[in-house]
């Protein structure tokens, strides 16, 4: 189901349930013969999410799939209805998804909490005077307790950032199987995947302080022999793109960027009240 519903591999869903556990997987089945057969799958696991300083527990959910003979008969609802009932139980006051179809998260009561872009530069958009660049040193991308102790201001200042288990870390400082090249000074860090078909991807990163993010826009400045093109995720109004335009005077034609909407959203479920009373959560 998980195949013929999001195209994975057999080798890519061991390693997601490798990194999460067969635990968090959840079946529905219904009766066939004298045994059940399956007809619909998901993943979930509980998480702290940040609002207002403050981090809160809630369930992540992920590969939802319905076997595509029996799409359309409830199946989905009835299963996800339970998960959101065994969240409940377990004390989220929110559950967090990426949608694949709009209208059924919507009937559900998700809404939505947030988009992710997927941008792109040229290498030479980066340029920036040496004077405003910290240097970042290689660093060990298997070590993610000092990241996240570097990440913990960002938690604190924004809403709706994860606190990263060792399987949300996994993904992404090793999003291909491999380890990300890290590079890092004592404000923070970015990782990134080395050059592939003329485009370098930025991993994950963690850019606080001006000169740290000088640093690395060095860096990716530095593949300009290598590279046409350096992506990396972000909401609308991302950091990167703010300090480009800002900090270096480009503007979207100058600097050849390109933003393209994604499919990954972010969404809550509003069925799911506070526990606690935090306004901020339940608006």
């Amino acid at each position: 189901m998980a195949r013929l519903g999001f195209g994975l591999s057999r080798d890519l869903f061991d390693r997601y349930a490798a990194l999460f556990g067969p635990d968090t997987i959840r079946v529905l089945r219904r009766p066939q013969g004298s045994g059940t057969t399956p007809v619909a799958c998901a993943a979930h696991w509980m998480m702290d999410q940040w609002f207002g300083g403050s981090p809160v527990p809630v369930q992540a959910v992920a590969m939802v799939a319905v076997d595509p003979a029996l799409r359309g008969a409830g199946l989905g609802k009835t299963l996800m209805q339970s998960l959101l009932m065994e969240a409940r139980a377990a004390g989220a006051v929110l559950s967090i998804l990426c949608p694949a179809t709009l209208p059924f998260y919507r009937g559900l009561g998700y809404g939505c909490g947030g988009v992710t872009c997927q941008w792109s530069a040229p290498p030479t958009a980066f340029a920036t005077p040496p004077s405003r660049a910290a240097v970042l040193r290689p660093a060990d991308p298997l070590d993610a307790a000092p990241l996240a102790l570097l990440r913990r201001p960002l938690l604190a200042d924004g809403n709706g950032l994860p606190e990263r288990t060792e399987a949300l870390w996994t993904l992404a400082l090793c999003p291909d199987g491999d380890p990300a090249d890290l590079f890092r000074d004592a404000d923070g860090y970015i990782a990134i995947i080395p050059p592939r078909d003329r485009r370098l991807a930025v991993a994950d990163h963690c850019l606080p302080s001006g000169a740290t993010m000088g640093g690395a826009m060095g860096l990716l400045e530095g593949f300009r022999a290598q590279v046409d093109r350096v992506t990396w995720s972000g909401g609308p109004t991302t950091l990167w793109r703010c300090w480009l335009v800002t900090a270096c005077g480009w503007t979207d034609g100058k600097s050849g960027w390109s933003g393209r909407w994604t499919l990954r959203r972010r969404w809550r479920n509003a069925a799911i009240r506070p526990a606690s009373p935090n306004r901020l959560l339940s608006r």
